[in-house]
């Protein structure tokens, strides 16, 4: 007997924490591109707390401890749903303050050099910047047209731009886990965490405190710290 007793509060130890799972991918990763990944893995986590309930159920002969536990994965779950709004306040919280020292220096900089207004980067393919694309490709040179793609050295010399400064700053997105970022005539400069179709996270740095948005209207606008807000459409 006590050897069940025991393998049951094993499996009940796991069973807990299967269940921080979804909560912890969702606060910690969440913003961080890996969407996919973070929804696997809160399925995964789902899998396994009923493979060890199963378990639990054929080591535990009391019924009314099977019941209990049961009615508090249900809970767990039932909690997970309904607090779903704050665990997102809490990633955006997350995200900005692992990087708020990056995020800090880097509007620092992009006031600095001025030059740069809008920014859109993807390593061996090609970009936008000050809303104008480029690519590093010659075959996919495109002149014509309203909205030309140029030559990226040729962009670069037609808007006066530095190539360094200009790799410095696609190297701080990256770092920042970042797809673009966009300023403003008041200052604000808008970070696009990760964006698909018509709908993107963004966190903006504004002193004002009034929305400035890239896409669309934004459907929250929450504010993080200080000058800092995060967003989405």
């Amino acid at each position: 007997m006590k050897s069940r007793n025991s393998i049951s509060n094993f499996v009940i130890g796991f069973i807990c924490l299967y269940l921080m799972v979804p909560f912890i991918a969702t606060i910690f990763f969440i913003r961080t591109g890996f969407l996919f990944p973070t929804l696997l893995t809160s399925v995964a986590a789902t899998g396994f707390i009923m493979s060890s309930f199963a378990v639990y159920c054929f080591v535990e002969a009391r019924k009314y401890f099977r019941l209990g536990v049961l009615a508090g994965i249900f809970g767990v779950i039932i909690l997970f749903f309904v607090t779903y709004g704050f665990q997102l306040s809490a990633a955006d919280y997350v995200y900005f303050k692992i990087r708020e020292n990056r995020f800090n220096e880097f509007v620092a900089e992009i006031k600095k050099y001025e030059k740069i207004k809008s920014l859109q980067d993807r390593k061996n393919y090609g970009g936008s910047l000050n809303d104008k694309r480029y690519t590093y490709k010659e075959k996919d040179i495109n002149m014509e047209g309203e909205n030309p793609q140029y030559a990226y050295k040729d962009l670069l010399r037609k808007l006066n731009i530095d190539e360094k400064t200009h790799e410095d700053f696609c190297n701080r997105l990256l770092d920042l886990g970042c797809i673009e970022f966009q300023t403003f005539e008041d200052g604000a400069v808008c970070f696009t965490i990760n964006g698909m179709l018509n709908h993107c996270e963004v966190i903006t740095y504004t002193q004002t405190g009034e929305p400035h948005v890239i896409y669309g209207a934004a459907r929250s606008w929450k504010k993080i710290q200080d000058n800092w807000y995060a967003w989405n459409n």
